[in-house]
């Protein structure tokens, strides 16, 4: 099966839940097939890098670095995650009908990564 690429651009900070989205797919049945892309810079990427050593996720966990235009990053990725615990970012994103969109998109992710 195709990688699912989810992709994140955030300043690592606690707040921005990078460590909780690397934990979360930690718990993934390996027989997934995913990577994760952070991008962003701050005082919370050196644990990251360590956590998903020791999660055992160097190969599925890539750190991109700070971009000032992730454009090429988000063109290659299948999904877009904010995991912020405090951003409402993308609480809002438009129209009813972008939210019907976008909500099919997941869904289409959703069952590529479970049903592969």
């Amino acid at each position: 099966p195709a990688t699912t690429v989810l992709l994140s651009v955030a300043m690592f900070r606690p707040e921005n839940g990078q460590r909780d989205l690397i934990e979360a797919l930690a718990g993934l049945p390996a027989y997934l097939a995913w990577q994760l892309w952070l991008a962003g810079e701050g005082p919370e990427l050196a644990g990251c890098r360590r956590l998903a050593e020791e999660r055992r996720l160097g190969g599925r966990v890539k750190f991109a670095g700070y971009r000032s235009d992730p454009a090429a990053l988000y063109a290659g990725a299948d999904l877009a995650v904010h995991a912020s615990r405090s951003d409402a970012l993308w609480l809002d994103i438009g129209r009813p009908d972008d939210y019907a969109e976008a909500q099919g998109r997941f869904a289409r992710i959703r069952d590529r990564i479970i049903d592969g």
